[in-house]
């Protein structure tokens, strides 16, 4: 259980990788983008024409990517459920929770249980992210799983759960670019023939989530560094969420 407590704070070359060892797929999608020292207004105008190519090129490889990779899924139900320790834990941010919370009228513990990994630092207990709610027994399966394997908030899932089993992440290359990969985890709906409109469609879905994701990071960053964990625990709060909203008392 939680409760809010009163603590709040107010690109250039191609590159393919063959390695992904953070996930069970080997085969990635990379794409680079050097970031180099500040521009004048003309060398800015020119790197915003630079960076309008590279995004439109960077869809394309996307889009060829995912056609590749053919996910398309069968709604067996597996990644709702837990077939191997926290296997379906879907971190959300604290904008997703409130966004079911308005679809469904649940409280925000009904739809939200932190993250079970916590850090330790001052005595507080804390993690960073909140998780979509679970049932507590059997597989353990998300309590918006449908008898039916579908999914009863759909119009409103998560982005987790509107692009798995893919996703894009960076990495940093040794000449120093970002590189962006995508990357896949296990599962059985690969292989398949999809359309260009169904590979666009998941392209703008990941790169949707990846700019969320980003924005959300920052905004969590920005919290942390505003707050004191002596702070919070001088006032008795010995667990919490440190989320984009501030902080929340794990009860």
């Amino acid at each position: 259980m939680t409760g809010v407590s009163d603590e709040r704070a107010e690109n250039s070359s191609d590159n393919v990788s063959d390695n992904c060892s953070e996930h069970d797929s080997s085969d990635c999608s990379c794409h680079c983008s050097c970031h180099g020292s500040e521009h004048d207004s003309e060398h800015n105008h020119e790197c915003d024409s630079e960076h309008a190519e590279y995004v439109s090129d960077f869809r394309e490889e996307l889009v060829a990517a995912l056609k590749e990779t053919g996910f398309s899924c069968g709604m067996c139900g597996e990644c709702c459920r837990m077939n191997t320790t926290d296997s379906n834990l879907i971190i959300m941010s604290a904008s997703e929770v409130r966004e079911i919370m308005a679809a469904t009228g649940l409280s925000w513990d009904e739809v939200a249980e932190p993250y079970p990994d916590l850090l330790e630092e001052d005595g507080v207990s804390y993690t960073f992210d909140w998780c979509i709610r679970r049932n507590p027994e059997g597989t353990r399966s998300c309590v918006f799983q449908g008898a039916d394997n579908r999914c009863t908030i759909y119009e409103h899932r998560p982005w987790i759960c509107r692009t798995y089993p893919l996703m894009l992440a960076d990495s940093v290359s040794e000449d120093g670019c970002t590189v962006t990969n995508l990357l896949k985890s296990e599962c059985l709906c690969y292989g398949n023939k999809i359309t260009d409109d169904e590979a666009k469609a998941q392209a703008e879905d990941l790169i949707a989530r990846k700019i969320n994701e980003d924005r959300e990071f920052m905004k969590i960053k920005s919290v942390y560094g505003k707050i004191s964990l002596q702070k919070i625990k001088e006032n008795g709060i010995k667990k919490c969420v440190i989320d984009s909203e501030g902080v929340k008392e794990i009860v």
